[in-house]
């Protein structure tokens, strides 16, 4: 058993070193890019196991044609051979010419499925597109019209919070005649961004200001009503002013006045007792919070401040803090 792990082991290593260096030489000749129009740098061409089956048949019938000197076996494989050579012409102009375009940054949750998408983009008439996403799944594009451009959405998986670079996909092609495979890498300058866990370990009282503490409960019979609007279509008979429409004949109805939120101010110092990943899932719950229930929000990290406010930006902009928080330290894959 011990003999076999030796024997193997020296394959393994030269697997993993062609591995490694296959990886290279397809980020030096097909780098990252936001937007690639595919040429003759970008494709590559081989023939599959049907060609190498069809490429046996014409080796086939040209033996038979030179043992038996029957020179319509020859021309019959010298004319498949051409046919051959046409398919790999063929193949090659219907992948040339593609525009493929990187998509919008992505952004979610850690552990959650995330779905960023890109987009193809034809020039002429393209035939059977296939998009392989590195964990195995095909993406099919049956026709691509001219000048019209195609969504392709890609899941991918993330365990940790972090800013990851989207996946490699793989784009080739075996039209007309399938005995040939077109194909092509396309790197997305694209980033998917994975927030820390929603996660509440029970520190909110750390976090809400004095000002919190004001009655948010609901209105009584006698507060809460500032003002009065005209009557619509749906309004409570409670909320209309009957003595205003008694003496002036106007149908107005009670105005609520707008509940005042407390701001809350989200600080790391108070949770440096924590360790750093609890944290940073306790103040992703705080911000996802204040979120929903539309209180203001301010951040405090170790070197960046983010002001106060409650608008889906600064929600975005909040949680993307919390996933790049001391990445070099964590030594998380960071771009």
């Amino acid at each position: 058993m011990h003999v076999d792990d030796a024997v193997l082991s020296p394959w393994v290593r030269i697997r993993q070193w062609g591995i490694r260096q296959w990886a290279r030489a397809m980020a030096q000749r097909i780098p990252a890019r936001a937007e690639q129009v595919l040429g003759q740098r970008q494709i590559f061409i081989v023939p599959n196991r049907y060609g190498l089956a069809f490429l046996g048949l014409i080796l086939l019938i040209y033996v038979l044609g030179t043992n038996y000197q029957n020179n319509l076996m020859l021309g019959f494989a010298f004319w498949l051979l051409a046919l051959f050579v046409l398919s790999i012409l063929l193949t090659y102009h219907n992948l040339a010419g593609l525009r493929l375009q990187a998509g919008p940054v992505a952004m979610g949750w850690a552990d959650d499925a995330l779905t960023y998408q890109w987009y193809v983009q034809g020039q002429r008439e393209h035939y059977g597109i296939l998009i392989r996403a590195p964990e195995g799944a095909w993406q099919s594009l049956p026709h691509l019209a001219p000048s019209s451009r195609e969504t392709v959405k890609v899941v991918q998986q993330v365990p940790r919070r972090g800013v990851y670079a989207a996946h490699r996909q793989r784009v080739e092609s075996r039209f007309p005649f399938g005995w040939v495979t077109a194909w092509t890498y396309f790197q997305p300058e694209q980033t998917v961004i994975v927030w820390p866990k929603c996660r509440d370990h029970g520190r909110v009282s750390h976090a809400i200001g004095e000002s919190s503490k004001t009655n948010l409960g609901p209105m009584t019979a006698r507060e809460g009503w500032s003002a009065a609007r005209p009557y619509q279509l749906g309004d409570t008979p409670r909320q209309v002013l009957w003595r205003h429409y008694v003496r002036r004949g106007e149908l107005l109805v009670k105005a609520a006045e707008p509940q005042q939120r407390a701001p809350q101010h989200l600080t790391f110092a108070t949770l440096e007792d924590m360790p750093l990943e609890l944290a940073l899932e306790q103040l992703a719950f705080w911000v996802h919070d204040s979120f929903v229930h539309d209180r203001p929000w301010s951040l405090r990290l170790d070197k960046e401040f983010i002001p106060l406010s409650c608008s889906l930006d600064h929600y975005h902009l909040s949680l993307t803090a919390l996933a790049r928080s001391r990445l070099q330290q964590e030594g998380l894959e960071h771009v």
